[in-house]
């Protein structure tokens, strides 16, 4: 074959490839598409081809949970939501849907997920980037450290001039206890990014002691509920059965500990 000839059919190839690859957004657009028109497969298909060529979109995600709920996935869609919330604190559409969508959720007999913390994250926590946090952090000290080296330079100046000595400063004290509230806020946002969730995907999964079928029930999770991962197992096969991997498990707010397969949950954290 003469020489521009390949390389006439590695252009039309690669060519090809090109025009058969679909950038994300027109994925995501189609996925819209279909949203508005009922079509949900199409919808569903349309937006994880969107994710797997962007993975982590928060857009993507949360339509795609609205794609899951009306398809009667709650506990999925509840997931989806959440992690892109994780993925982008202060979006406000899968905040609100989070909001609508527990309150039809029963409580969890087992654990306070309303406790102090639970509601300091809500509120704080999942909806303000670490980003803000820092930089909240580093105004603070920089304006307080600006107001205290003020206030030295002018007693200074005072005692040398034999001059009324300057008030106190009130307000750089009151912007170094903020720095302090700030610090702690930053440590509670990086503590809680550190901790892994999930969500429950089963319409009813038992808690159980042991990782495996055999252990006794604690108490019922069901769909849509959240909860902290503490371990993860991998299962075993025991006369030819694989006994599957196990998530240990705890309902937010300190509640009971125990066991549930790992394909009842989507985890929803980073």
């Amino acid at each position: 074959m003469p020489l521009y000839r390949l390389f006439l059919c590695i252009f039309l190839s690669a060519v090809a490839l090109h025009a058969q690859t679909k950038p994300p957004m027109d994925f995501h657009n189609d996925g819209i598409a279909a949203l508005r028109k009922g079509d949900y497969p199409a919808a569903r298909t349309a937006f994880q081809e969107s994710l797997k060529l962007k993975p982590g979109n928060p857009t993507s995600l949360y339509n795609l949970g609205l794609v899951e709920y009306r398809a009667g996935n709650e506990g999925l869609a509840l997931g989806l939501w959440r992690k892109a919330l994780v993925l982008a604190p202060g979006f406000f559409a899968p905040s609100h849907a989070i909001h609508w969508a527990e309150a039809k959720l029963p409580r969890v007999a087992s654990g306070n997920e309303f406790s102090l913390w639970e509601q300091f994250r809500e509120t704080f926590l999942i909806t303000i980037p670490l980003q803000s946090y820092l930089f909240l952090v580093v105004l603070l000290l920089l304006l307080s450290g600006w107001l205290f080296l003020r206030y030295i330079g002018t007693r200074r100046r005072a005692v040398l001039d034999e001059s009324p000595l300057p008030p106190f400063p009130w307000v750089a004290s009151v912007f170094v206890l903020i720095w302090v509230l700030a610090i702690a806020a930053t440590g509670a946002k990086l503590f809680d990014m550190s901790v892994t969730r999930a969500t429950i995907v089963s319409e009813k999964v038992p808690v159980r002691t042991s990782p495996d079928n055999d252990g006794t029930a604690l108490f019922d999770l069901i769909e849509g509920h959240e909860v902290i991962v503490r371990e993860s197992v991998v299962g075993d096969s025991v006369g030819g059965v694989s006994t599957g991997d196990w998530f240990q498990v705890s309902v937010p707010g300190g509640g009971m500990t125990g066991w549930v397969p790992k394909e009842s949950v989507f985890v929803s954290s980073k």
